[in-house]
């Protein structure tokens, strides 16, 4: 090989590390100077003058120090990035909002309509339950996205109300249907909704659907597997892993724990060991009290901070008869 063409090879190598840097800068430039507003959120809060407005831009403004410059349309100004404005005024307003970091800019306009002395109260809610959310005690989490109110009322429909959480969460201790209610309220005027909950009776059996392990290090190339107990009687081995290459390990189980009870002593236990030689490596459990204080989690998550940790899919059900 020649001098020119050995010297043409050590300058290109040299060269690819810049040009890596170069591109990154480039992009990076790039990504810095993009500020596209895609579009302007406004919630109003009450039904009549004066209207208490919640803005929020919804906006792709890439990296760096960003500003925000909000005019409401009625001579006043904000620099917050999700401002509330309170009209005193019924009007049809243009509501202009800038975006701006060091390298671009954006602007976006956005009428806003409170020309009436009243606007209609819309009511809404939508909820979420912890854990399966089928059985006693049940615990749902209320979200309120009711526009044009300024109080609310809720019926759970068990004898419980409140005037005072405008999103509440609530517990169902007993079984049963319950009709909730929530009364969206703004002078004197009242919408509503209604939802139907059915709550089950605690279940009575639990299903392991598939478990999921760390372990620390040293135990990569080594076959496991899981036994399971309830209250210290053998219900089920996993499937066997083996010679585990990376973590976390499945042990895919789909067994059910009949009759089960949540009294405070009992408990399911998971004994994770070799499979060659039967050495205990991790062991795990959860009492059914716990479970029910949890609200029938349909993941259980354990972790002791030393690289072992594990998750169980469970589900639950009743005994058919």
């Amino acid at each position: 090989m020649s001098q020119k063409v050995k010297q043409t090879l050590r300058y290109s190598r040299l060269a690819i590390p810049f040009l890596f840097f170069g591109l990154a800068v480039f992009f990076t430039n790039c990504n810095k100077g993009k500020v596209e507003i895609l579009e302007i959120i406004d919630t109003v809060e009450n039904c009549s003058v004066p209207y208490v407005v919640y803005f929020y831009p919804k906006a792709d403004i890439g990296n760096g120090d960003v500003s925000y410059h909000w005019d409401f349309g009625d001579g006043e100004t904000s620099s917050d990035r999700t401002p509330v404005h309170v009209y005193t005024k019924t009007g049809l307003y243009t509501v202009t909002l800038k975006i701006r970091n060091k390298e671009a800019e954006d602007v976006k306009n956005e009428r806003i309509d409170l020309q009436a002395e009243s606007l209609p109260i819309i009511p809404e809610f939508e909820y979420a339950f912890y854990g399966s959310g089928k059985f006693a005690p049940a615990k749902v989490s209320l979200m309120n996205y009711s526009q044009h109110a300024t109080s609310f009322y809720w019926n759970f429909g068990d004898g419980y109300e409140d005037a005072k959480t405008e999103s509440p969460t609530h517990e169902f201790a007993f079984p049963g249907t319950y009709n909730v209610s929530m009364s969206a309220i703004c002078n004197g005027d009242t919408a509503k909704q209604n939802e139907t909950f059915t709550i089950l009776p605690p279940p009575t059996v639990i299903e392991i659907r598939d478990i999921r392990v760390w372990l620390p290090p040293e135990y990569l190339g080594v076959d496991i597997v899981c036994d399971i107990f309830y209250n210290g009687d053998f219900i089920e081995t996993s499937h066997v892993a083996l010679r585990i290459s990376s973590y976390p390990v499945r042990l895919p189980v789909s067994e059910y724990v009949p009759y089960i009870d949540f009294d405070v002593r009992d408990n399911i236990k998971f004994v994770v060991f070799d499979a060659n030689n039967n050495n205990v490596l991790y062991e795990f459990s959860v009492s059914m009290y716990d479970i029910q204080l949890d609200y029938y989690p349909n993941m259980l998550i354990f972790e002791d901070g030393a690289n072992y940790a594990a998750e169980v899919d469970i589900e639950y059900g009743v005994n058919k008869k």
